[in-house]
């Protein structure tokens, strides 16, 4: 089995490009940004930022976070294409 370095699937593909551009937005945006968007329990219970469930996913506290999670991602994405292809 081959590991990363094929075709990117477009899934995966759309999943770098998001988490880059998320990271870069939370760069220059103020700390207001990461309470809307990160995972904030309180107002999810409390105030229903059920978003948050969400989009805390896409949200990295430093650059090597988002190259870790990127490469993992790239190094794994053969293999879970294999598995979710609907060939299979």
């Amino acid at each position: 089995m081959m590991f990363g370095g094929g075709v990117v699937p477009p899934a995966v593909k759309f999943l770098l490009i998001v988490n880059t551009a998320v990271f870069f937005l939370q760069l220059f945006l103020p700390t207001q940004f990461l309470i809307l968007f990160g995972l904030v329990p309180a107002l999810v219970w409390e105030d229903f930022y059920l978003w948050q469930l969400f989009t805390y996913q896409f949200l990295h506290s430093r650059l090597l976070h988002l190259l870790f999670n990127i490469f993992a991602l790239w190094m794994f994405e053969s293999f879970t294409f294999i598995f979710s292809s609907p060939s299979r």
